[in-house]
């Protein structure tokens, strides 16, 4: 029994619409992969609000925000910018090495040095590296082209605090999170 023509070009057509949608989602990938971790990519806009976003959900939003040991809204800071802490703190319950602007864990950000070199643990090596995550999520194109929710879910597993975090940490509601972007200079496409 064969289909009729109408039904083929739904089909066809339907067939197509997946492919075009692969498509796309392949090319942003490669162009994900492609955008080098460097100034001119944290100077763009978009990567600065999506990153001041960030550091407002991780609470490291105020001077002392590159300095933060987790678990310390206000009082434990390291000094030493010449390498991540590498203190483990256990602060309600949940034990981390979780450090700087973007809380970064240690074993996260010795695969970042290994990868992209960072010298030290400097606030311009610690914004370099959060770009450096963004990559990795797939995220930093979404991010510079203003797909915001994409790029909130592509991330959510890599900063806790952020809208549909699976880690049982308290986070930021979506349309927070949305204002406070926008705020900072973000475009949402």
């Amino acid at each position: 029994m064969s289909l009729p023509a109408s039904k083929h070009i739904l089909i066809g057509g339907a067939a197509l619409l997946v492919v075009l949608v692969l498509a796309v989602t392949q090319r942003r990938a490669i162009f994900n992969m492609m955008i080098a971790v460097d100034d001119a990519t944290l100077a763009n806009k978009n990567v600065q609000a999506f990153l001041k976003m960030i550091r407002i959900g991780e609470g490291t939003s105020d001077a002392l925000g590159y300095q933060r040991i987790y678990g310390s809204r206000s009082g434990a800071q390291f000094v030493d910018f010449s390498d991540h802490p590498r203190r483990s703190v256990t602060a309600a319950g949940i034990t981390s090495t979780a450090a700087g602007a973007y809380q970064i864990l240690r074993g996260t950000w010795d695969e970042l040095v290994s990868k992209y070199g960072f010298a030290d643990f400097s606030p311009h090596s610690q914004d370099l590296a959060a770009v450096a995550l963004l990559k990795r999520r797939g995220a930093l194109l979404d991010v510079m082209e203003g797909r915001f929710d994409a790029a909130i879910s592509k991330c959510a597993k890599e900063w806790a605090s952020l809208p549909g975090s699976p880690y049982g940490q308290p986070t930021v509601k979506l349309a927070d999170a949305r204002s406070n972007y926008q705020r900072f200079g973000g475009v949402i496409a």
